[in-house]
């Protein structure tokens, strides 16, 4: 049968998916894959050095190299310590190294410049906020169809143009109801409504994508089935050779 990028696994299959990506990265050999690509990939942190066209601008060599420094001296600036993350608990390297991961466990992920009031050596009006692959769903009352897949939204040309952030709204009691019961949804506007400019960026497993695919698949969704009967061969093996050391031992 025939399957379309966005067809291939509707909500609760792609759910399941994550979740089994999910527990397989936290022991074993998914968390030794993750951990590889992610150092390989980000190690401390992906740095940006400026290189402004001085041609274009009409710049002279000593005008580029100063405008160079200037922006390479604003993106230290933002992530001076933690205060260029949203909730300022990682700093750069951390929460690079973090995102990625945790694209490759949920298949992908949502980071959008979120406003914030000023704070101590940041001069900037907003921080870096992501958002997990499992709180960008479509809205209750809301299903897949041509105009939604998974908490995204299309205009009538088929081109993305919000994304549906699920939130707590006033629940109270329970642990990241935004993840498991969610009262209210944020709409998040991808491009921004006055300049155009794209505002929410999808971090997405390029390995299990295709073209159209508005959602991405984990990582290690293909070995799935490998992993998990790897794991039970060697509990298998550990059991049977503690089996073997009480009997040694009468």
């Amino acid at each position: 049968f025939i399957t379309s990028p966005n067809t291939r696994a509707n909500y609760r299959e792609r759910q399941k998916l994550v979740n089994f990506n999910r527990f397989l990265c936290m022991t074993g050999i998914g968390t030794a894959y993750t951990n590889r690509l992610t150092n390989h990939v980000v190690g401390n942190g992906i740095g940006f050095r400026s290189s402004v066209n001085a041609e274009y601008l009409g710049l002279g060599k000593k005008e580029a190299l100063a405008k160079n420094q200037e922006l390479t001296r604003l993106w230290k600036y933002f992530w001076n310590g933690e205060n260029g993350h949203y909730e300022r608990m990682y700093n750069n390297g951390y929460f690079q190294s973090l995102t990625f991961k945790s694209m490759l466990e949920g298949g992908d992920n949502f980071i959008f410049p979120a406003r914030v009031k000023p704070r101590k050596n940041h001069r900037f009006p907003f921080a870096l906020q992501t958002f997990e692959s499992e709180r960008v769903s479509t809205p209750n009352g809301e299903v897949s169809n041509n105009r939604f897949v998974d908490g995204i939204e299309k205009n009538d040309q088929g081109i993305p143009f919000r994304v549906y952030v699920a939130s707590s709204g006033n629940k109270s009691g329970q642990a990241d109801p935004e993840y498991f019961n969610a009262g209210d949804w944020q709409p998040l506007s991808i491009y921004g409504p006055n300049t155009g400019i794209r505002q929410v960026f999808q971090l997405k497993n390029l390995a299990q994508d295709r073209p159209g695919a508005m959602r991405g698949i984990p990582f290690l969704t293909p070995a799935t089935g490998l992993i998990i009967d790897h794991n039970e061969l060697t509990e298998s093996v550990l059991k049977a050779a503690k089996i073997q050391s009480i009997f040694a031992a009468i």
